[in-house]
């Protein structure tokens, strides 16, 4: 798995799987804050372009904890 990737969705591969360099717990931080954004969306709390945005931000905050653990 290329390590500029990061897979959301049911069937993606957890955190700590795709990029093995971050940390248990923030991995496991991460994953959960996935599956709640996700849960709002199936819920139809969150709009699709909401969700986009989480994922997004969410995206920036892995990318950013993946250049720390690189340091």
């Amino acid at each position: 798995m290329p390590n500029n990737e990061v897979i959301f969705g049911w069937g993606a591969p957890p955190l700590k799987e795709q990029h093995p360099i971050l940390p248990d717990e923030t991995a496991d931080h991460f994953d959960k804050d996935n599956m709640a954004i996700s849960r709002l969306a199936v819920r139809g709390l969150l709009t699709a372009s909401q969700r986009n945005a989480a994922h997004k931000k969410l995206t920036k905050a892995i990318e950013t904890s993946i250049r720390s653990a690189l340091k």
